[in-house]
């Protein structure tokens, strides 16, 4: 006897469980409260539906927090989105997350038209070790400015 879907013994259904996409959000911290990083934190979550979205803003209290949280963090994202400032500027803990994130996730810019670049398109200046928030500029290669 040959079973097809009309003939077949019904199962129970099980849902699948996967694992939760954590999506990490960086950016300048002057940046965090302006319209400009809530619009593009909007765009995020738009981006990534299905994902939960970790912002620096919310993440950490401070910098002693950041530093001893940052490394769990690091470990359950499934990629590092990030921004600049209007003028294409992120600061040395920016930096300093998108360098550990390099290796393990993917990275991308998100320009003020809420577009994803991936970090192989972006270019970044020389870190300028005088100044930490004026750390990196940042410019992506497909439209020619972090605001593309």
């Amino acid at each position: 006897m040959r079973l097809n879907l009309a003939t077949r013994p019904r199962c129970q259904q099980t849902r699948v469980l996967t694992p939760r996409v954590h999506v990490y959000l960086a950016a300048p911290k002057a940046e965090y409260s302006s319209a400009r990083y809530r619009r593009l934190a909007a765009r995020v979550r738009l981006l990534f539906p299905d994902a939960d979205i970790v912002e620096a803003r919310t993440a950490f209290l401070d910098t002693g927090d950041w530093r001893a949280n940052w490394p769990k963090v690091l470990a359950s994202i499934s990629t590092l989105v990030f921004l600049t400032t209007p003028d294409g500027w992120i600061g040395r803990g920016v930096w300093a997350e998108i360098q550990d994130a390099h290796a393990r996730v993917p990275v991308y810019l998100l320009t003020d038209l809420g577009q994803l670049v991936p970090d192989a398109d972006v270019i970044f200046s020389r870190p300028n070790s005088e100044n930490w928030t004026q750390h990196v500029r940042v410019t992506a290669r497909t439209g020619g400015s972090n605001a593309a």
